[in-house]
Parts: structure tokens; C-alpha cells; sequence
């Protein structure tokens, strides 16, 4: 029978020790195995994981796990900030993979006791002695963890130990300003140091980026010049594949959001090289010296976006969830205005409301639809959403923006005669019977920019 490797925990942060472990269990996957990272949601029991933003856990888990083959990571329960207990996750994935054995990877410090009925999972977990005698458990051993056969659950494998460390000493030594260079990847070591994760300070404005630079280049490639300068950036670089710094994205703004969506979790800098009509999220540059300028030591300011996190419900009842990195929107579907329940954080605030389209923005899309309609033009990770509306029928309505945090549903009213649609970042969802849009608690990109890059002026100059 296949097998679902289940690999919890809260990775705060992921060293060398947590990938040797999955690039072990991977390596020794059968063909229709699979491996799944679950980072946990902010738990009660362990105020550590509340000390990061769900979004950079998110982004750690991806960075260490993500580009190991055959690795998915499920980020759940981040996305929901819940804390699902193993007692409930077995049974959803023994609930969505029937003919599947479903083993649980945990460490030796969890088991020991165990001959007692001491050990971690009897006396803290949900059904800890169900969990316990039903569960099939993937024990790896950790060096200075004593754990003695008896000690171990009943349905088990054993996996040797692999590389000391801890998150802990991680922490400890970042707080400390001390070097973390053997107990993590560059990857975790580079993304933590450029957000100043661990520290106790609180970062205010743009990131700094003083790295240097190993491009992934992207082009458009329904421009010729575009498709030129990509092939002179990627012969300058040659950067091996899986072990680029940045995402160099040669375009307009459209190509730019259509980058970030297909490669937002690789948790890099996206540097765009403007070769569109505006350009808002993009660079000026010289095309002479673009080369010698990006393999100079540059230092760029990084903002970072948090992404949009959509759920909506199709007329046949059939509901899905989305990102979308500018903007969502409902308008009407027919002739006749669409008659809309507006919510905001489960209050009912216009019920119902006339117009054409109503839609929600992040400050990175403000400069879009949402400016056309009325509404404010803000910078890059401004932390605030934009809620406009195009020919609304009210003299209470007014466009303005919201805090981030803000969660925005639409109900159609009256469907049958006022049929409603929606879209995200402009694909089509078809008619729906609402949508909820509120801040993606994992979903960020970080927008990166010359530091002669005025983004002020390009906001007074549209």
C-alpha cells in the first residue's frame, strides 16, 4: 500500500537539521508515496509561534522544503491561523487518500515516556491514547534525546539520527547577534537577516537587499527586445537552476503580475526591468548598462505585498478559494445593476447596495482598476486595502481605503434578475453568489526597486 509521509511541526525556524530529515524520507520514496510539511498554526501551548507573522514562517517553510524533489508543503492551517491537532489531520488524510497508509514523522523527545505512559503525546495530545495506540509513527531519533525500546508507540519506525541542531539554539543565537551559518541553509539565513526575523526589533519602511545577485530572468516573450535583453541578463549570470536570490522580470505591469502569481512562494526579491507602458511595479534602466549595474553590489529596497485570499461560490454552489496579487472584483452580469450585500469583518454595511462593479485592491493593484474608479493611489506595502465602487446608488458610499486586516464579502441579491459575476487579477470565475476577500495570511512578494527609484513621484505623475 502507497504511503503519506506526514511531517508536523512548528519550524520556527527550519534549520539543517529539519531538511536532512525530509531530504532523507524523500530520497527514500516509493512511486506513489508522497511527502507533506504541515507547518502548525499559532498553537496555545507554544508562544514561539506567535513570535514570527504567519506570512514569514510560510515563507521559511518554503524556502527550506519547497525546492526538495517531491515535497509538497501544506500550509493550512497558517492560512487559516488554526491549530489543527494529529488526531484531526489523520483523519482528513485518511479521509482524502482511503487507499493510502498514512505515517506521522515525529521525534524521539515526543515518545519518551512512553513505556509509562508519560511521554508527550499521552499527556498533552488530543486522544493521546487512541492517538497513540492507532497512529502509524515515523520516530526519528535525536542526538542527546534518550529513548529506549520501550518507550516507543506501538505501530513505529525508527529513523537514525541525522544532523544535531535545534530552533531554539537558532533563535537564541540570532538574539545574541552570533552566526547561524552552520545550523541553516543561505536561503533561511539571507531571508531572515533581510527582515530582521528573531531580533525583538520591529522593521519600519523598505527592506535592504546587499546580496549578490543570482537572477532567475523572466521575459516576455511576445516582445522580441525583451526576449534579447533576458538571454544577454542569463548569459551574464548563469545561475544554476534552484539556487537563484532574486527574479528578474523584463515586462510591463501585466507580465509582472502574471510572474508573481505563478512564483510568489519562491520567496525571492522581484526585481522588474520596465519595458511596458507605466511600469509602477517595475525599474527604468539603460539597456547599455544593465548588465555591469545588476553585477555591480547593488542595494535595493524590498517591500513587501501581501497577496489577496479569495473564497467565492458559484450559482451551482460549487465553492473555491484563489489568490490574487491586485485586485478582485464582482460586477454585473446582465444589463441591470447588481444589487449587493456588502459585509466587512461580518457586519452588514450596505444591505444591499446598486452599482455596476465593487471592488477590493491591495496597494500594489491601487495604482489599477481601482484608481480608474475613484479610488486612492498608494505605495507598494502600504498596509491598507482599497474598496471601490463604479455607479453606486447610494449617498452613503464613499471609495476609501481600509485597514489590511479588513475581510470584505459580497452577496448577490435578487440573483435571478440581477445575475452577479466576479473576477481575480482579471480571470473570470463566472456567476457567483458571493465572494469573501480579505489579506492572505501566507501569500506575500516582495517588490524590489533601485534606490533611485522615486515611487512617490510615479504615484503624482499618473
Amino acid at each position: 500500500m502507497p504511503k503519506i509521509f506526514l511531517y508536523g511541526g512548528s519550524f520556527n525556524p527550519p534549520g539543517l537539521h529539519h531538511e536532512a530529515i525530509v531530504q532523507k524520507l524523500a530520497s527514500k520514496l516509493g512511486p506513489d508515496d508522497r511527502l507533506i510539511v504541515l507547518p502548525c498554526g499559532p498553537r496555545p501551548d507554544k508562544e514561539t509561534t506567535n513570535d514570527l507573522s504567519l506570512a514569514s514562517r510560510a515563507a521559511l517553510c518554503d524556502l527550506a522544503f519547497g525546492r526538495i524533489p517531491r515535497v509538497e508543503i501544506d500550509l493550512t492551517d497558517l492560512e487559516q491561523s488554526v491549530f489543527t491537532r494529529s488526531f484531526d489531520i489523520d483523519q482528513r488524510y485518511r479521509a482524502l487518500y482511503p487507499n493510502h497508509e498514512i505515517c506521522h514523522v515525529i521525534g524521539a523527545d515526543i515518545v519518551a515516556g512512553g513505556a509509562h505512559g508519560l511521554s508527550e503525546i499521552h499527556r498533552t495530545w488530543f486522544c493521546g491514547q487512541e492517538v497513540w495506540n492507532t497512529l502509524h509513527f515515523l520516530v526519528h531519533m535525536r542526538h542527546g534525546i534518550e529513548c529506549v525500546p520501550e518507550d516507543l508507540p506501538p505501530h513505529h519506525t525508527i529513523i537514525e539520527p541525522t544532523l544535531r541542531g535545534s530552533s531554539s539554539e537558532i533563535r537564541e543565537r540570532i538574539f545574541r547577534h552570533q552566526s547561524i551559518d552552520d545550523l541553516v541553509s543561505p536561503a533561511i539565513g539571507q531571508y531572515i537577516a533581510r527582515h530582521q526575523l528573531f531580533t525583538g526589533r520591529i522593521m519600519r519602511g523598505p527592506a535592504e537587499f546587499q546580496e549578490t545577485l543570482r537572477p532567475l530572468v523572466v521575459a516576455n516573450d511576445r516582445n522580441e527586445s525583451t526576449v534579447a535583453i533576458g538571454k544577454r541578463l542569463s548569459d551574464a549570470f548563469q545561475t544554476p537552476i534552484g539556487e537563484h536570490n532574486c527574479i528578474v522580470v523584463i515586462g510591463g505591469d501585466g507580465f509582472m503580475l502574471h510572474t508573481i502569481r505563478r512564483l510568489w512562494r519562491d520567496h525571492v526579491p522581484f526585481l522588474g526591468l520596465n519595458r511596458g507602458t507605466k511600469g509602477f511595479l517595475l525599474n527604468d534602466f539603460d539597456e547599455t548598462k544593465i548588465v555591469d549595474q545588476l553585477q555591480s553590489h547593488l542595494e535595493l529596497k524590498t517591500y513587501t505585498e501581501s497577496l489577496l485570499y479569495i473564497e467565492a461560490e458559484s450559482v451551482d454552489g460549487t465553492q473555491s478559494n484563489m489568490l490574487a496579487f491586485n485586485d478582485a472584483w464582482v460586477d454585473r452580469l446582465s444589463g441591470q445593476t447588481i444589487w449587493t450585500r456588502v459585509l466587512m469583518n461580518g457586519e452588514v454595511k450596505f444591505d444591499p447596495i446598486m452599482s455596476d462593479i465593487m471592488l477590493v485592491s491591495t496597494a500594489a493593484g491601487s495604482t489599477g482598476y481601482a484608481y480608474r474608479m475613484g479610488g486612492s493611489r498608494l505605495i507598494p506595502g502600504t498596509q491598507m486595502l482599497q474598496l471601490v465602487g463604479s455607479c453606486v446608488c447610494s449617498h452613503h458610499w464613499k471609495n476609501e481605503p481600509l485597514p489590511i486586516e479588513t475581510s470584505i464579502r459580497f452577496e448577490a441579491m435578487n440573483q435571478e434578475k440581477r445575475p452577479m459575476r466576479g473576477f481575480c487579477d482579471g480571470v473570470a470565475l463566472g456567476e457567483l453568489n458571493w465572494m469573501n476577500i480579505r489579506r492572505s495570511a501566507t501569500a506575500t512578494a516582495e517588490l524590489a526597486f533601485f534606490p533611485e527609484t522615486d515611487l512617490q513621484r510615479r504615484i503624482s505623475e499618473l
